[in-house]
């Protein structure tokens, strides 16, 4: 459900989750007079919605309230950045009512805090109702939660590449015919992830690569798609290892038209792997060691291997 939202918008956002579904939104709103975008970060998925996204200035919260004069906020929620807070404080400073979305069911206390205090808007808006009930066991405020949907899905499921398979694996230099497996990584080693979760990305990406190369035919191509948190250098010194069947994205390069022409998505619990969902992909969950609750277990998103036979036995399916 849309949130009833009129007049002048602003809207902040930084991590890719919130990112596309606050852009998506914007596009579906029928009752804007004006709208402001910022962000403290520029991706290349921009060009897709066909708006403007103003860079953010540090500190330059203040003059945009002044200025600009919104009737509302709203916001994306980061783990990694708190430049949707310094907003969210400011709405409140200004009396302007300010929302903000939740894109995952992971890290919801998180992303309200900066140095160390709770920073809420008016409204919380979530997923679903799964996300309702996470959030219910949580310190967030739960009157204000707001069930909206994921504005990005609904926009993802009319959309369409203006790339052919061809051209896309000639930019890459893949070899056309080759199957093209898709690797979208969470940097789950920044929190800890094999301590946290019994795995992270580097451990996945290791037992990918055990597997592949129990696989007779060649014909294939492992492409990494990072997260814009992940620690680059980790997966550069991989790839470096591994032969040129492993390649890294090229970021210029839209991840939509990669998921489109793929022949399987694989992740741990990424909003990739729900997108190439949406847009009908197979899609393969590697939790080998994975000892915690699975925050997708009840959404029935690909196939899920817990051993390395099981993810073994899944890639050789794709060369009969």
């Amino acid at each position: 459900m849309l949130p009833d939202l009129k007049g002048k918008g602003l809207f902040v956002f930084s991590d890719p989750g919130g990112a596309k579904p606050v852009l998506a939104l914007i596009t579906m709103l029928q009752t804007l007079k004006s709208y402001k975008i910022i962000s403290d970060r520029v991706y290349p998925f921009f060009a897709d919605f066909g708006l403007e996204v103003e860079q953010y200035l540090l500190g330059n919260e203040h003059d945009v309230f002044r200025d600009y004069k919104p009737d509302f906020l709203f916001t994306g929620t980061s783990y990694t950045s708190n430049v949707e807070l310094k907003f969210v404080k400011e709405a409140r400073e200004n009396n302007v009512i300010s929302y903000s979305f939740i894109d995952h069911y992971t890290k919801f206390e998180e992303r309200f805090l900066m140095n160390g205090v709770y920073v809420f808007p008016d409204h919380i808006c979530l997923i679903d109702e799964k996300a309702k009930a996470i959030g219910s066991q949580t310190d967030l405020p739960k009157d204000r939660f707001l069930v909206s949907g994921n504005f990005y899905h609904q926009w993802l499921r009319e959309w369409t590449p203006s790339v052919s398979k061809d051209e896309l694996f000639i930019s890459l230099k893949i070899p056309l015919g080759n199957k093209l497996f898709v690797y979208a990584p969470d940097p789950l080693s920044n929190v800890g992830g094999v301590g946290k979760y019994g795995l992270d990305e580097i451990s996945v990406f290791q037992d990918l690569v055990e597997a592949f190369n129990k696989v007779d035919n060649k014909n294939y191509t492992l492409l990494i798609k990072m997260h814009p948190n992940q620690n680059k250098d980790v997966f550069h010194q991989l790839v470096a290892q591994n032969d040129s069947r492993c390649i890294i994205s090229d970021d210029t390069i839209n991840i939509n038209t990669i998921l489109y022409h793929s022949d399987l998505v694989i992740g741990i619990f990424s909003n990739i792997l729900i997108e190439s969902a949406i847009m009908n992909k197979k899609v393969l969950r590697c939790l080998i060691r994975f000892n915690c609750t699975d925050p997708l277990e009840s959404n029935n998103v690909g196939l899920v291997v817990h051993n390395s036979k099981e993810l073994s036995d899944v890639l050789a399916l794709y060369f009969i």
